[in-house]
């Protein structure tokens, strides 16, 4: 499934952003028809990969990303991977190539890729900009 979530107004920051995306793509893989099946597809997903367009969400400890994702997607902490790339240049293909490879080999078998900035929140709203991330990945 996929899903675009744009926001013109002061709202969500970047993480609550790729949550909310997150949970838009998984429902479209069920046809978008808002089913509760949705639900059960978060049991299977291998790795969660986040690819950040700005460090506004965790600068102190930004590979964390893909974690905190996880953890409020309520994924399984104990079974997935997490991975999260550098910000721009050429980090999204670097990412999706290896993933790529990763399944082609069956290493993984269902993995959730995700990708945001929320930068007008981020300038126009202090609050967006403090976060107690976990201090490991596991």
């Amino acid at each position: 499934g996929c899903a675009r979530l744009t926001q013109r107004e002061v709202g969500l920051n970047a993480l609550g952003l790729l949550v909310e995306s997150s949970q838009q793509a998984l429902i479209d893989c069920y046809d978008g028809e808002g089913s509760e099946d949705w639900k059960n597809m978060k049991n299977s997903i291998d790795a969660v990969v986040t690819m950040p367009l700005t460090m506004e969400i965790n600068s102190e400890n930004p590979e964390n990303l893909s974690y905190l994702l996880a953890e409020k997607l309520d994924l399984n902490l104990d079974k997935i991977q997490t991975f999260t790339t550098s910000t721009g240049g050429n980090s999204p293909q670097f990412a999706v190539n290896k993933i790529a490879s990763m399944l082609a080999n069956k290493q993984l078998k269902t993995v959730l890729i995700s990708g945001g900035e929320a930068l007008h929140t981020f300038t126009h709203n202090p609050s967006s900009q403090s976060h107690s991330p976990p201090k490991s990945n596991p």
